[in-house]
């Protein structure tokens, strides 16, 4: 899972590496993960956050979260550090 996916580079940069993945992103932004499935039409994008992913009903080797918390927020980080 690649959180804050964003257009979903990782993905393409995997693609790139011929390295297969089930890939999943998921970001905050509805306006990105659009962008993202048009780029990407075979990853799975989800828009909302990790916390949407009952781990129940979801499972997953390995999860990213790569420059989503190098962003200033206007409340100081504090969402990010919850």
């Amino acid at each position: 899972m690649d959180v804050d996916c964003g257009f979903g580079d990782l993905f393409a940069y995997l693609k790139r590496q011929n390295t297969p993945v089930n890939y999943t992103g998921i970001d905050l932004s509805p306006e990105l993960i659009n962008k993202a499935k048009k780029l990407h039409p075979d990853g799975n994008f989800f828009c909302g956050d990790i916390f949407d992913f009952s781990p129940a009903e979801n499972s997953f080797d390995y999860v990213l979260l790569s420059g989503a918390l190098n962003e200033e927020l206007e409340d100081n980080g504090e969402y990010a550090k919850k």
